[in-house]
């Protein structure tokens, strides 16, 4: 598969993100880019992109996004994921018993 869109850096990744809006610490930012990738980041910021109901949504964020409540969202729904994931395994253990 041939990719068409050459890869950026983190911190254009940052920069990027910064000037659609989002608030945020560029260095922590970077930091949290590195460790969980752009694409996952972006997922937890889909709800804060601006809609224009003529263009559906655009690359910009509402006014007031900050990168502190997105990552809290993103490590809320890790933890969430790593409960139900020992959950599920007590459950296949237990039925396997």
């Amino acid at each position: 598969m041939k990719y068409e869109k050459q890869a950026i850096t983190f911190e254009t990744q940052a920069d990027q993100l910064i000037e659609r809006g989002l608030i945020a610490d560029r260095g922590e930012l970077i930091r949290r880019l590195g460790a969980v990738s752009y694409f996952r980041l972006a997922g937890y910021l889909h709800p804060y992109r601006i809609v224009d109901h003529e263009k559906n949504l655009t690359n910009r964020f509402r006014p007031g996004t900050a990168l502190v409540e997105v990552w809290r969202r993103y490590c809320f729904d890790r933890r969430l994921r790593g409960l139900i994931m020992d959950v599920i395994e007590r459950i296949e253990v237990s039925v396997r018993t």
